[in-house]
């Protein structure tokens, strides 16, 4: 079987820690979409649930570049599963992203 290169699993391990990152700045956003407008709290909740799927696919995704990285004959393997858990990551950030987009809107509109 195909190994996967160590530059790659190491971008892999490293790209699974900035998205958890981005997961913990996405719930803060959420915080921030709850107190423009307390009646539209419920695009502050789907945001923060986007915020929390994305830090547990980003754990996963790094779970799987670190087993990658350990297992050598499964590398190619564990690197399709982190590469798909991040495919995850990314689809709530568009979520998250569609929603914080939904909350500015409204507020466009009220200022009209």
């Amino acid at each position: 079987m195909h190994e996967i290169s160590e530059e790659n699993i190491k971008g892999a391990e490293e790209h699974a820690q900035l998205s958890h990152k981005h997961g913990q700045s996405i719930e803060k956003v959420a915080q921030a979409a709850k107190k423009i407008d307390k009646s539209e709290s419920e695009h502050g909740q789907v945001i923060e649930e986007a915020g929390k799927a994305i830090q547990e696919h980003a754990q996963a995704a790094l779970k799987y570049a670190q087993a990658a990285h350990e297992d050598s004959a499964n590398s190619t393997e564990n690197f399709c599963n982190s590469s798909s858990e991040h495919g995850k990551a990314v689809e709530e950030h568009v979520k998250a992203s569609n929603e914080f987009l939904k909350v500015m809107r409204k507020q466009i509109e009220k200022t009209k």
